[in-house]
């Protein structure tokens, strides 16, 4: 397993929380490190209770998987960023194909989404909320 400061950070504020927690977890993707497993709706819970940079998965049925993101892969809101991001942005941060977005943009259900000529713009802040909120469930 690949330790690193955000992996201690996460394993400290996780470890005798309220929610599973698995030290040594071998997730998509190649990922191993600390997790914890929770239900859709105690996601804002689990953000809430560290300071890193989480990302996680479905797991069917029963509930969500959170981890550490990786640095690179999942994008930081910081004062820098744009307000906007495209589609495709969208969907690399929510892990799904860009299609999905493109539909459910198309029938009006994407928070923050707005057509502005033939590109679909998603407002950042909206659109990070509404995953976190579980997307709509």
């Amino acid at each position: 397993m690949i330790s690193d400061s955000r992996h201690e950070t996460f394993a400290d504020d996780m470890d005798g929380s309220l929610w599973r927690f698995e030290a040594d977890y071998h997730g998509r993707n190649f990922y191993q490190g600390p997790a914890v497993f929770c239900e859709a709706s105690e996601l804002q819970e689990v953000i809430r209770a560290t300071t890193v940079n989480l990302q996680w998965d479905q797991m069917g049925n029963s509930g969500l998987v959170v981890y550490p993101a990786r640095r690179k892969q999942h994008m930081v809101i910081t004062k820098e960023s744009p307000a906007g991001m495209s589609i495709l942005e969208g969907a690399r941060e929510a892990l799904v194909s860009p299609a999905v977005l493109y539909s459910l943009a198309n029938q009006g259900k994407l928070p923050g989404a707005r057509r502005i000529g033939k590109r679909i713009i998603i407002h950042r802040e909206t659109f990070l909320r509404w995953l976190a909120d579980g997307m709509g469930e």
